[in-house]
């Protein structure tokens, strides 16, 4: 039985739940997710909140733990069992593509409900997931190939390709019936030129009418130089992208609990 890298949450395998938020926006109950965290990742973001920053020589992320496959389905069965949402998270599940797509038909075999968590990199793993999954967080992390490289320690043609992708992630998703949350971190150099930027291209992408823009606050963290976004500030901006795009379901994420969670 092979072993697959996996964050752990807390010192635990596969324990940590947390709401899907931007659900309430289709008029629906934000439900409890079961994070499936899969520890390898592609990018080298210096903000990220799971350690992917820092890998082993294998590539794996530092504090990663190997575990069993066979695991991994007994988790997806107490998840299920539990009424909680299967979410493949990360690092990033297009590290694990082949893994990622039997979990997620087992699952919908099974008659879960189905999520993932994904940097947007993989056309190729949006392509063959879609008909497994109720709904999708997908990262839009810059409004170009300039300050995505600067974000996720990729070289700037390679950051121009990933930006790309991550629109035609988006595009495959909600024009097949998959509710996406595009999620965006912000900084204090974050400018309304780049908010109103990826504002418009997420309008041209796909389905506009399943998908929900996420507004990550950034919460500073040891290593990185990036600084906070003041809250009015972002709520200042986004007044702006709304009255230009009034069609774009757009909420702010300042703080994990529901009432850090603001829908404009």
């Amino acid at each position: 039985m092979s072993k697959i890298f996996i964050l752990p949450y807390k010192g635990e395998i596969i324990s940590e739940i947390r709401p899907a938020y931007f659900l309430k926006a289709f008029g629906k109950e934000p439900l409890p997710m079961r994070i499936f965290s899969f520890g390898k990742c592609n990018f080298n973001c210096e903000y990220c909140k799971r350690g992917g920053q820092w890998k082993n020589e294998d590539g794996s992320i530092l504090y990663a733990v190997q575990v069993e496959e066979n695991i991994l389905y007994k988790k997806i069965d107490e998840t299920i069992s539990s009424r909680q949402v299967i979410r493949l998270s990360g690092g990033d599940p297009c590290m694990y593509k082949r893994l990622s797509l039997e979990m997620l038909k087992y699952a919908k075999q099974k008659g879960g409900i189905t999520s993932i968590a994904h940097n947007g990199s993989s056309v190729e793993l949006a392509k063959i997931i879609y008909p497994y999954l109720d709904f999708a967080s997908i990262d839009v992390k810059a409004s170009n190939a300039a300050k995505f490289a600067e974000l996720t320690g990729l070289t700037k043609s390679k950051s121009e390709k990933m930006l790309n992708n991550s629109y035609k992630v988006q595009k495959i998703l909600s024009e097949n019936g998959v509710l996406v949350d595009i999620r965006t971190c912000v900084f204090a150099d974050t400018t309304i030129e780049d908010l109103l930027i990826i504002g418009k291209r997420i309008q041209e992408s796909g389905n506009i009418a399943n998908k929900f823009w996420t507004i990550r606050l950034y919460d500073e963290i040891k290593g990185s130089n990036k600084k906070t976004l003041k809250e009015e500030n972002t709520l200042k901006m986004l007044e702006i992208v709304k009255k230009e795009i009034p069609n774009l379901k757009i909420g702010i994420r300042a703080k994990w609990e529901p009432e850090g969670f603001i829908y404009l």
